[in-house]
């Protein structure tokens, strides 16, 4: 079973200007608290929807829906374990290497459906 903890960080959308206040990330269908776990999944606890980082969008109140970018969801994983004083290192370090996983995939997909067009 994956270690997961609250989803709680800044937001993760590239070139957002709130970097100074955590947010307790919520599932907009439900607005069920959100965990997020060494796999690289976000989980909401109320209705028990769970996806990769890179599915999930994100709203604060500079912006609309967006994805996430890779350079800042790292920091802002990062800040996931400062904020909820995780000491487990692995659990940090699981939680990035598997997001990684899954921008590499999706941009090799991109990359292939991209030369389908050629």
């Amino acid at each position: 079973m994956p270690k997961e903890f609250d989803f709680v960080s800044y937001c993760p959308v590239l070139n957002c200007p709130n970097g100074n206040t955590p947010l307790y990330w919520k599932h907009y269908k439900c607005l069920g608290k959100t965990t997020i776990n060494d796999l690289g999944q976000i989980r909401c606890r109320k209705c028990d929807e769970i996806g990769p980082v890179i599915d999930w969008l994100f709203r604060c109140e500079h912006h609309d829906f967006q994805p996430a970018n890779f350079q800042k969801i790292s920091f802002v994983l990062s800040t996931v374990q400062q904020i909820l004083d995780v000491e487990d290192d692995d659990f940090f370090m699981d939680m990035v290497d598997a997001v990684k996983v899954q921008y590499r995939k999706r941009k090799q997909q991109q990359k292939t459906s991209s030369d389908d067009y050629k």
